[in-house]
């Protein structure tokens, strides 16, 4: 927020939406000691593979005019590096 003047309104990985702006809180708080990876599994109820190391998300950011931004997806490296 304060390098980019960006404020994040979604993360996703796959279908499933990790952080919206609208979530509950009480949802959000729960959340926030969670790894990235903790947090796509408890919401997916999926397993990663053995072999993967890695998850992709998609964010959706708003600059100071409200205005939608497009920003690259982020390469998550959990395990391995």
């Amino acid at each position: 927020q304060e390098r980019h003047k960006l404020e994040v309104t979604m993360i996703s990985s796959g279908v499933s939406i990790l952080y919206s702006f609208f979530t509950n809180q009480k949802k959000l708080k729960e959340r926030m000691p969670m790894t990235m990876s903790q947090l796509v599994q408890e919401i997916s109820k999926a397993e990663f593979k053995p072999t993967q190391n890695s998850l992709t998300f998609e964010i959706c950011c708003n600059d100071e005019d409200d205005e939608d931004v497009e920003v690259p997806f982020v390469q998550y490296k959990f395990r391995g590096w």
